[in-house]
């Protein structure tokens, strides 16, 4: 049987201090790493608590968009 279908709407996210083209790749990288962990685990039932993110500076913006991603999924309640 496959898991239905996972919808997530983020109605802004804001990389502050990055240029456009990096904030950008930063936005992929999340996508793809949520995407990923989201298939790998258990499916999320609803995000508690949304609400601002603060992470440490990452050197690159991907890596930053996969933390970002693994601190979202960790609040999904499974």
């Amino acid at each position: 049987m496959t898991a239905p279908p996972v919808r997530l709407e983020i109605g802004q996210m804001t990389f502050q201090g990055l240029s456009r083209p990096a904030a950008l790749r930063a936005a992929a990288a999340f996508e793809g790493e949520l995407a990923r962990l989201i298939t790998a685990g258990a499916p999320p039932l609803a995000i508690a608590g949304p609400g601002p993110v603060t992470l440490a500076w990452r050197a690159q913006p991907e890596g930053l968009g996969r933390a970002l991603a693994a601190e979202i999924y960790g609040r999904i309640p499974r």
